[in-house]
Parts: C-alpha cells; sequence; structure tokens
C-alpha cells in the first residue's frame, strides 16, 4: 500500500479547491491535477506527511470512541492493529 498522495481540484465547491486523495486512488478519467503539474518532491512529502498524520489522529480518534487504550507514541500500524481488533 502506498502513502504517497496526490493534490486533485475538488469536484464540489463544499471540498474547497483541491482534495488530497491516495495516488492509487488517482483516475485520470475523473481526476484533475490541482494546478496541472506534478507536485515537487518536497510537495509530495508534505503532501505525504500531511495525510500520515490526518489517518494517525483519526485513527486515534476511532480508538477513543471505542474506549480502546493505546500509547500515544505508537505506530500508525500499531494503532490499526488496535482498531482492526476492535472491530
Amino acid at each position: 500500500m502506498s502513502d504517497k498522495t496526490l493534490k486533485v481540484k475538488s469536484w464540489h465547491k463544499s471540498q474547497g479547491d483541491f482534495v488530497i486523495i491516495g495516488e492509487a486512488d488517482f483516475d485520470k478519467d475523473a481526476h484533475t491535477l490541482f494546478g496541472d503539474k506534478k507536485p515537487t518532491a518536497k510537495e509530495q512529502k508534505a503532501l505525504d506527511e500531511q495525510a500520515a498524520a490526518e489517518l494517525l489522529t483519526a485513527t486515534k480518534a476511532k480508538l477513543s470512541e471505542k474506549g480502546v487504550t493505546f500509547e500515544e507514541a505508537a505506530t500508525q500500524a500499531e494503532l490499526q492493529t488496535l482498531l482492526d481488533a476492535a472491530e
């Protein structure tokens, strides 16, 4: 599974100017790259880090909702294992 993300033009005004999607979810027939340019390595790294941070936050929130305790410094993989076991 790739953690790479892309910035694409939004398809609804409620989404703002762009939406961040997984690189594997990109469909050239359905999506248009935001700015029609491939992000630089630095931009791509920032997007990937932002997506990873958002996923980590969302996973922690789901675990907390389910009453599952976890170490704050746990990795995404460790948290996902806990979440999978709780569902």
